[in-house]
């Protein structure tokens, strides 16, 4: 479909986007640790369209200017396709000598990176990583470098089937599924919505940068971040005893991080930097396995550390998910191998911060040390006590308390008092046990507690009593709940009592340190509580149907128009309580494609 062109474009030219087309492959990482990549030589991929193109992550990259339209020209188009629409030159290719035209090929070459994978055989990362992925290089713009990879680029040497067969896999081939190097237009959809979504949210997460579309709905998915570094490119380094690769790719990225601006007053010299790393590193898995728990976000992280960006961000959204209840008993099913659950996230995040551990230990010490014998480290009471300290401070903000009150009221007794009656009813299973579900098996959550957190100062508002038990549970109760998950037992009724008790004793210490009343501290919380706590909030459920849904309207639809839509979407989706709602123009078909999407939210809001 014809791209809608911009009025100006005859202010456009090709100029305007040498900095896209300056992504051929180069990257620090090349130099400096040749065994960290397998390299490919690539050629052009033909008859692609972009379907997305994100102009405000773009914008952020210095990749198009401050001033571009929010719309796509043939220009722009034109600059996208020829850098990121390749394919990889594989192994395969070189096997069968296969033969491309020499205008096709691409002028550099494509790092697919080595990283820990917990499918393969090897353990090692010698034959995992990037198993359908490339680098694209890097940019830098007002302080900052971004790194930018592709999705779908065809089939390399470190994807699963080449391990799990011992052979070489042609890009595209049907046979083989996942191990054919492409991607799909759903998965890559679902990426750029519920990337975007958590991103305005304040979750770390890489962002789709671009999708560019084939026929039969394959992609290329082009995504981008500040550092794309995994636990799982240093881990593969510390189980080989390869620590010159571990010691070079450590002080890279707290170099990186130190350039970025991410990490100030970083020391000089190599031990304080390292020391300073670790505690850095304890400090942003307990962050990161707090915030995954109270925002309820399955993010698959366990020993290899592969489904995670070092400082926490979400990468690889196929086994991510965020729940609308605290479904903790859900579990992910890759091929017969059963996830945790998202309440035991904190073990494996804590196991990363010890491996961590290990890491420093031995590049200081320059001999490596058995990862047992830090099970017990004193510095792992730094991430129970920063663990802690986050979850206290995420439930003081999800009551709606200001910012400037988190770290008064966090250590409130009655916070103490508050948090486990909150945990008491936001832990209930239902009776009816655990049951497959499309992608693992699950064990319902009973109670909505954000309903809860958004209705109560409403009532207070009205009446500063407290509430029946009997009202409290008809607030609290999902649509999962049945009769004999709802009986009042003593213990709930107990419960009740202290949940608004420690309520009540909160908003009045609230009130005394900032000086208002009552029922001016009822208020704010209310307008506040009413947007963190949105009624209908996205999940993994409606994000998976909405991809559908777009993709069924896109015949309709422009790369402009999707943007467009995302941008409407996560505008109502945006859970902070001071930004004021922004909306783009739609036409009468666009916007009731967006009522269309909302609904489907709302539907899904208790689902996973």
């Amino acid at each position: 479909m014809k791209q809608k062109e911009t009025k100006k474009k005859d202010l456009v030219t090709q100029k305007d986007y040498r900095k896209i087309e300056k992504l051929t492959g180069e990257h620090p990482l090349k130099a400096l640790l040749p065994d960290a990549y397998v390299s490919y030589p690539a050629r052009t991929r033909k008859n692609g369209r972009i379907t997305y193109f994100n102009f405000h992550l773009a914008k952020e990259m210095g990749l198009i200017q401050k001033e571009h339209p929010l719309e796509m020209n043939d220009i722009l188009e034109e600059s996208l396709l020829k850098t990121f629409s390749l394919v990889i030159i594989n192994e395969y290719d070189e096997e069968h000598k296969k033969k491309f035209k020499e205008e096709d090929i691409k002028p550099g070459t494509y790092m697919a990176t080595r990283y820990l994978q917990p499918q393969h055989k090897d353990n090692l990362g010698l034959s995992s990583g990037d198993g359908r992925s490339i680098w694209n290089g890097y940019t830098e713009y007002k302080g900052k470098t971004w790194d930018i990879s592709s999705r779908g680029t065809g089939a390399t040497r470190l994807s699963p089937a080449t391990s799990k067969y011992g052979r070489f896999f042609e890009s595209g081939d049907p046979t083989i599924s996942y191990g054919c190097g492409y991607a799909e237009l759903d998965e890559a959809l679902e990426g750029a919505f519920f990337s975007e979504v958590l991103h305005r949210n304040h979750i770390k997460t890489e962002r789709t940068l671009a999708i560019i579309s084939f026929e039969k709905d394959l992609v290329i998915a082009v995504r981008a971040y500040e550092n794309l570094l995994r636990p799982s490119h240093f881990f593969r380094y510390i189980k080989q005893n390869n620590l010159e690769s571990l010691r070079k790719m450590a002080l890279y990225y707290i170099e990186r991080q130190e350039s970025n601006g991410v990490w100030q007053n970083v020391p000089r010299e190599e031990k304080e930097r390292l020391d300073f790393f670790l505690r850095k590193q304890i400090e942003i898995f307990a962050r990161t396995a707090a915030t995954f728990e109270d925002d309820y976000i399955f993010c698959w992280m366990d020993w290899d550390g592969d489904n995670i960006l070092m400082d926490g961000g979400i990468i690889d959204y196929g086994s991510v998910r965020q729940f609308g209840l605290y479904h903790h008993g859900y579990k992910f099913d890759d091929d017969g191998k059963f996830s945790v659950t998202i309440e035991q996230q904190k073990t494996k995040a804590r196991y990363i911060a010890q491996t961590f551990i290990q890491v420093v230990d031995a590049l200081q010490k320059n001999k490596k040390t058995t990862i047992k014998e830090f099970e017990n480290h004193k510095l792992l009471k730094i991430f129970d006590d920063h663990f802690e300290e986050c979850k206290n401070k995420n439930l003081i903000h999800k009551i709606g308390f200001e910012d400037h009150l988190l770290e008064t009221l966090a250590h409130s007794s009655y916070l103490k008092n508050f948090r486990e009656s909150f945990a008491f009813f936001e832990r209930v299973q239902s009776k009816t046990g655990e049951y497959k579900v499309s992608d693992g098996v699950s064990h319902d959550a009973v109670f909505c507690m954000r309903d809860i957190l958004r209705e109560l100062p409403q009532l207070l508002l009205r009446n500063y009593e407290a509430i029946s038990p009997e009202d409290f549970i008809e607030i609290i109760r999902s649509s999962y709940a049945k009769e004999k998950d709802l009986i009042i037992t003593p213990t709930r009724k107990e419960q009740i009592t202290l949940f608004q008790k420690n309520y009540m004793k909160l908003l009045e210490k609230a009130s005394q340190l900032e000086k208002c009343s009552l029922q001016d501290m009822l208020l704010k919380i209310t307008l506040r509580s009413a947007v963190i706590n949105k009624y209908d909030r996205i999940t993994g459920d409606s994000i998976t149907i909405i991809a559908d849904k777009i993709i069924k309207s896109r015949p309709k639809l422009n790369s402009t128009q999707i943007f467009q839509i995302l941008e409407r979407f996560i505008s109502y989706q945006d859970l902070n309580p001071e930004k004021a709602e922004q909306k783009e123009k739609l036409n009468p078909k666009e916007e009731k494609l967006l009522f269309a999407l909302f609904s489907i939210v709302r539907d899904y809001r208790e689902g996973l």
